[in-house]
């Protein structure tokens, strides 16, 4: 088969193209999204732009598209720049084609490098269709699994998070978070966030897929984090009344079966691009804000 490979920016999407992307998004995660939502989501981000790789067959029709979105996280107050892989769409019949994936990828890897300098590392969250083609053919490395679970006192959660986690250490790699990129999230509502003594980032938002649930995410907080615009005193006292509700939130650690037992589950994979990170070596402040879902 006959295909034609393109690698390109966000920005240098024609409307067609977006609209073959919103067909083929359907068809693969059965969930409908306008061109234009699609569009906001790859922009917002601290770039602009994501990365992405269309893949045509020999009658120009889109049969796959990957996706790479640029993100900064900081060690230490370092900043960090990776790549997250995201929305791999090739919903055809059948297998995935491992040898294709890896070419496109590859490819892909090399025009972000061409146009983003000094590129730490790759990750991503492969769902089952996709995880063992990451781990064989790409080389990701497992690195954790985030887990979903019901979060019945919120409050309590922050209060620890806030006085006796940030204590416990050292090396952390957190992400740098861009409010854009939480209100741009499919099927979600109600974004707010606050940072909580400039310790930690409380943010939290409604997912709409595949029903309402509050999600409550803490993360560390840094001190180039792009917030929303200021809350006067009202709304803090809103976003806190919401502490209240039991919420979804995420852990690293295997929470209790009954919590968490028809919650989803995500399995992190990465491959470093140089050999100045060392994952093993580093506390990973992993959250839903790693992610592009819930």
């Amino acid at each position: 088969m006959d295909l034609n490979i393109k690698n390109i920016k966000t920005t240098e999407l024609s409307s067609n193209d977006l609209e073959e992307i919103s067909k083929i998004f359907k068809s693969s995660f059965q969930i409908s999204v306008k061109p234009s939502s699609l569009y906001k989501k790859y922009v917002s981000n601290f770039f602009g732009f994501s990365f992405h790789s269309i893949v045509r067959n020999s009658k120009d029709e889109l049969i796959g598209i990957y996706t790479f979105s640029p993100k900064i996280f900081s060690i230490n107050n370092k900043k960090i720049k990776a790549l997250q892989s995201l929305d791999t769409c090739f919903p055809q019949k059948g297998l995935v084609n491992p040898f294709l994936l890896k070419k496109v990828v590859n490819d892909l890897v090399n025009y972000a490098k061409n146009n983003i300098s000094d590129l730490s590392f790759i990750y991503g969250f492969p769902n089952s269709k996709y995880e063992k083609l990451s781990k064989y053919f790409l080389n990701w490395k497992y690195v954790l699994t985030l887990y979903s679970y019901l979060e019945i006192f919120p409050l309590i959660r922050l209060l620890y998070f806030s006085f006796f986690r940030n204590n416990k250490y050292n090396n952390i790699l957190k992400i740098i978070p861009n409010y854009d990129e939480v209100k741009t999230r499919v099927k979600s509502d109600l974004h707010c966030n606050l940072n909580i003594f400039k310790i930690n980032l409380l943010t939290i938002w409604i997912t709409k897929n595949p029903f309402y649930l509050q999600i409550f995410n803490i993360s560390f907080y840094t001190k180039d984090y792009y917030p929303n615009k200021k809350i006067d005193i009202f709304n803090k006292l809103y976003l806190i009344s919401r502490l209240f509700i039991p919420s979804v939130s995420s852990t690293t650690n295997k929470p209790c079966w009954l919590i968490s037992k028809f919650l989803p589950k995500f399995n992190l994979y990465a491959i470093s691009l140089n050999d100045d990170l060392d994952f093993k070596k580093l506390y990973l402040d992993v959250n839903f804000l790693w992610n592009d879902v819930p």
